[in-house]
């Protein structure tokens, strides 16, 4: 059996203040390059390009060491990109410069270029596979067990064994799998929670089953080095953990046919004369990530600190690079100006590091929001960050006759008709005139023969839960205000149920079927978990065959999944912590939602907030139930609120245009 192993090595840790960057250099880096000195067992040893930045300046003798070991042999370089930033969060253009100014870090300070990736936190998405391949990699680190997770049917074999992982245009690549159970193992050991008797033996039990297993792929900053991130963190012993883990690596080494070798000989000694081509993402899990339920896609996206403020102006931002580039011949890659345009996406990358969005320090924070806010103003000063409050809701609600309760509007490509007892409420939109059927809307209680769908399923409307209160919606009587220009028709309303106070408009063109829906938020809201711009699909539509979503996960093409036959929740909680369980990235601002042959383009706005797009699927006599919703804010462990904490975006604006697809 080829045994390796690998460590993660990040100085930009989230809950470790810079003041604290030497100490850990000291008790955990620098006995990392002892252990590969020594040779007992080969390493792998993944840093991004910015970390090695930092230790550069901090511990040049370190880099130098770094790169000696590398050259001679005795331990491997593995690439991540310049900032560890989650990819399927970021747009394309983010995820490239990464990549390229991440290799160029990598040749500068240690002489390689990295051919081997560890996925960031592995939360991986088809679209970056292209991306990688176009940096020069040619295979990727991920975890095998979320992915079998998402695919029951895949045999045990296949993590035996390296395969090909596929992309979105048909690319593919080496795939080496990380194994986030024998890893943990492996912790627990070094740890002092299971002896290391224990550990062997569970070992033994994989000998001869396993072509290759990787014994540990995670954080170097866990050994001899503990920042008080959790109550639950084991209390040093006294004995050096790297002094344990030489120990056990050594007895790991004399096991009988026990082969240990570094990930690409890992790679290149049991790759099958003939891999599977994996897809690893799936409807109900479009981005696996790493180990446990709790670390989903919405842990950078939407928690934290404030993930939506700061995601949202780093898409700004990039937007903006993007479209500046190419436009100035001096932009070209031989140009004295390359080092100036540089700077700018190594400045955008490091502020889409994963880091300043998990378990933050106070003062950390405060300068990541400080630097984050003046290098946008700097770049971005036509657009500013935050959206103008809405006035205070003056007009008191009104409840309405159910006979007059439906408010209608009309052009010639669009027809909505809106619930004014219901907040506005989308009861039907139909495109291409009022005699077609609807293709989203209101679903009535009835609808189902399941009594776990015995509910009204609205459209358009607001939801937000606070652990251990009831949920709050816009679902109320309201006042419409409808203003007519010659291009379009609009209504609008103010909405003030604690704790949501908002401002929400509806607008039709005449000159195109579209229509938008915008809120602006009033004020901040609490922990909580905030959803909205819900669509509900009317099944009668739809062919639930052929039924699909479709968006960008961090790549240049959009992911199709087709919904037929799965069970897809994206939005259920994982725990009273946890709120939801997964979401896709929406990192180009559009999502489809239909069948093969007609459905839905959703847009979002250019001063639209940040969302995670959320998709719920269920086959339900007589038909389907299908509905996309989005996400500006849910709770899991890295949420923080109140104690003086300021957000980037204190009151955000989300909104987006519906227009139709047919093919």
């Amino acid at each position: 059996m080829n045994v390796y192993i690998f460590f993660h090595m990040n100085l930009m840790f989230s809950s470790v203040p810079e003041s604290m960057r030497t100490e850990l250099v000291r008790r955990c880096y620098t006995p990392l390059l002892d252990l590969a000195e020594e040779g007992c067992f080969p390493l792998g040893i993944e840093a991004s390009g910015l970390t090695l930045e930092l230790l550069h300046d901090c511990c040049p003798r370190w880099v130098s060491r770094l790169a000696g070991l590398v050259r001679d042999g005795a331990c491997e370089f593995i690439g991540s990109g310049y900032a560890q930033i989650i990819g399927p969060l970021n747009p394309a253009s983010v995820n490239m410069h990464n990549l390229r100014l991440g290799n160029s870090v990598y040749s500068s300070l240690l002489g390689v270029t990295p051919r081997l990736a560890l996925v960031n936190e592995q939360a991986f998405s088809p679209g970056l596979v292209p991306l990688y391949r176009a940096a020069g990699y040619t295979g990727i680190i991920m975890e095998w067990e979320n992915a079998r997770q998402a695919h029951p049917h895949w045999e045990h074999h296949l993590q035996a064994a390296p395969q090909r992982v596929a992309g979105t245009r048909g690319e593919s690549m080496d795939l080496l799998w990380n194994h986030s159970l024998p890893f943990q193992q492996f912790q627990r050991a070094v740890h002092d929670e299971v002896t290391p008797e224990e550990y062997l033996e569970g070992l033994r039990n994989r000998t001869g089953t396993d072509a290759a297993l990787c014994l540990y792929g995670n954080d170097a900053e866990i050994f001899d080095f503990r920042p008080g991130r959790f109550c639950t963190e084991p209390e040093l012993t006294g004995r050096s953990e790297w002094q344990t883990i030489r120990d056990l690596l050594c007895a790991v080494r004399a096991l009988p046919g026990v082969r240990p070798v570094l990930p690409s000989q890992a790679l290149k000694n049991t790759m099958p004369q003939r891999p599977a081509l994996l897809h690893l993402e799936s409807p109900a899990q479009p981005v696996p990530v790493k180990k446990q339920a709790k670390y989903n896609i919405t842990r950078w996206g939407v928690t934290g600190v404030d993930d939506t403020g700061a995601n949202t102006l780093c898409r700004r931002l990039a937007r903006h690079f993007a479209a500046c580039e190419g436009k100035n011949a001096s932009d070209r890659p031989d140009s004295p100006a390359q080092s100036g345009h540089d700077s700018l996406w190594k400045e955008l990358v490091y502020l889409c590091s994963s880091d300043f969005r998990t378990h933050i320090v106070p003062e950390r924070w405060q300068a990541f929001r400080q630097r984050l806010l003046a290098f946008y103003e700097t770049h971005m000063p036509h657009m500013p960050a935050g959206d103008a409050l809405p006035a205070t809701c003056t007009v008191p609600p009104q409840r309405v006759p159910a006979a007059n309760r439906l408010l209608k509007l009309e052009t010639p490509h669009t027809a909505i008709t809106l619930n004014r007892n219901r907040g506005l409420a989308v009861q039907a939109l139909r495109f291409g005139g009022v005699n077609t059927l609807p293709v989203a809307g209101t679903l009535a209680l009835g609808t189902y023969d399941d009594m776990a769908l015995g509910a009204d399923f609205y459209s358009g409307h607001v939801t937000f839960e606070m652990p251990g209160e009831p949920k709050a919606t816009d679902l109320v009587p309201v006042v419409p205000r409808i203003t007519e220009t010659a291009r379009t028709i609009r209504v609008e309303t103010q909405i003030s149920r604690a704790p949501l106070l908002l401002h929400k408009s509806i607008t039709l063109y005449k000159d195109t079927p579209r229509a938008d829906i915008r809120y602006r938020f009033g004020a901040p809201l609490p922990a909580g978990s905030l959803r909205l711009g819900y669509i509900t699909l009317t099944p009668q539509s739809y062919d639930r065959r052929t039924l699909r979503y479709a968006t960008h996960n961090g790549g240049t093409e959009p992911e199709e999944h087709l919904l037929y036959g799965s069970s897809t929740d994206h939005g259920r909680a994982v725990s009273f912590l946890v709120s939801a369980s997964c979401a896709a990235g929406m990192t180009e601002g559009t999502a489809e939602f239909g069948d093969a042959r007609h459905g839905l383009r959703i847009t979002l706005t250019g001063d639209s907030a940040a969302a995670l797009c959320m998709v719920t699927y269920r086959e339900a006599s007589p038909s389907f139930f299908a509905r996309i919703m989005f996400s500006l804010q849910e709770v899991d462990d890295t949420s923080r609120f109140g104690n003086g904490v300021r957000k980037v975006i204190p009151a955000p604006c989300f909104s987006f245009s519906i227009t139709p697809y047919n093919r």
